[in-house]
């Protein structure tokens, strides 16, 4: 029979929609600090990932991002198949992910100059070539408004 000690100490339980957790150096962030923070620990500097939204948040003017070529969805002209098809792949990614496609595009002002913006939304959209096209109309769309284009994916 296990002893119960009414007077040791709990382990501390942290509510997860209050505080989240450093990867790099263990610290308890709140996360309202670490939203004002940029999403970087204040203890160690980790930068958290954060999401195309959320980085397109951060980089544009307030209130400044508009979304272009919403309606464009993937599609297999090559008829690619490996352990599933990429059909297949592209409704499971579709499903988890809740985006119809694997990178945003949009126009927006940075300290009021005009914009044009491709930020890949998942690892599977750097894997891509449906990404592709999403990007060269936001390309053409930036040298047409004679604006800056910028491509946002990590590598």
């Amino acid at each position: 029979m296990r002893l119960r000690n009414p007077f040791g100490r709990k382990p501390k339980e942290f509510p997860s929609h209050l505080w989240t957790q450093c990867p790099n150096c263990g610290e308890m962030l709140f996360n309202k600090q670490l939203a004002r923070n940029q999403s970087v620990c204040t203890n160690c500097g980790h930068h958290f990932k954060l999401g195309a939204k959320e980085r397109l948040e951060l980089l544009a003017d307030a209130r400044s991002f508009t979304e272009t070529d919403a309606d464009m969805v993937s599609s297999d002209p090559l008829g690619f198949v490996d352990s599933k098809t990429y059909p297949d792949r592209i409704a499971a990614a579709q499903a988890k992910t809740g985006h119809k496609d694997a990178v945003l595009t949009g126009t927006a002002t940075i300290s009021d100059i005009p914009v044009v913006l491709a930020n890949a939304r998942s690892p599977i959209a750097r894997r891509s070539s449906s990404s592709r096209p999403r990007e060269a109309r936001a390309c053409r769309r930036a040298r047409s408004r004679s604006c800056s284009w910028r491509r946002r994916s990590r590598r």
